[in-house]
């Protein structure tokens, strides 16, 4: 599938598991033409999930990689859209089901690289089964205060940055970070 970014006569150039990349000849303001680029893959969810006064945050390892801290996430399934993706990644990834949820924002990853992140906050959290890992995952589940959390979140092995950049940015602006964390907690 095409992002309208990409014009209609963009060639394909390579197919791959994550990425597909298409390239064409764009005209520049001067007149002159340069060889575009951009790369394009399926959207993803991050999920904020509360269960009580904390915080669900995971400790996943993936073959090949490092072990680090996220927020329970994953990848949309073609033709899934994102509120259903983070419902099934919540029961997946963690076990839970949320009470109520809530589109909070979307995240574009780049110019060059058509993919969004779809931000949402689960509340009521409550453990409904067991795990459902992928092969190629090791999730450890773990809840925290809402303090302890903003700490994890500054911390180099923390993978969702835009959560991070998100959370300072409210800390820089008077009152924003006690509003979210009571938006965060309200029922």
């Amino acid at each position: 599938m095409k992002s309208p970014d990409v014009p209609d006569h963009a060639e394909k150039v390579f197919s791959g598991v994550l990425f597909d990349v298409y390239q064409w000849d764009q005209e520049l303001y001067d007149g002159s033409t340069a060889r575009f680029e951009k790369a394009l893959r399926n959207d993803s969810v991050l999920v904020l999930a509360v269960a009580g006064e904390d915080v669900v945050v995971t400790r996943e390892e993936h073959p090949g990689g490092a072990p680090f801290y996220s927020l329970v996430c994953g990848f949309l399934e073609p033709d899934e859209k994102p509120l259903a993706t983070a419902k099934r990644e919540l029961r997946e990834e963690a076990g839970l089901q949320a009470a109520s949820w809530e589109h909070y924002k979307s995240f574009s990853y780049g110019s060059k690289i058509d993919w969004t992140g779809h931000l949402f906050l689960a509340k009521g959290c409550e453990e409904v089964c067991e795990q459902e890992l992928d092969a190629g995952e090791k999730v450890e589940v773990f809840r925290v205060s809402f303090d302890e959390f903003l700490e994890l979140t500054l911390r180099d092995d923390f993978r969702n940055k835009e959560v991070s950049l998100e959370l300072a940015r409210m800390r820089l602006r008077d009152g924003e970070l006690e509003e979210f964390k009571e938006r965060l907690f309200s029922s």
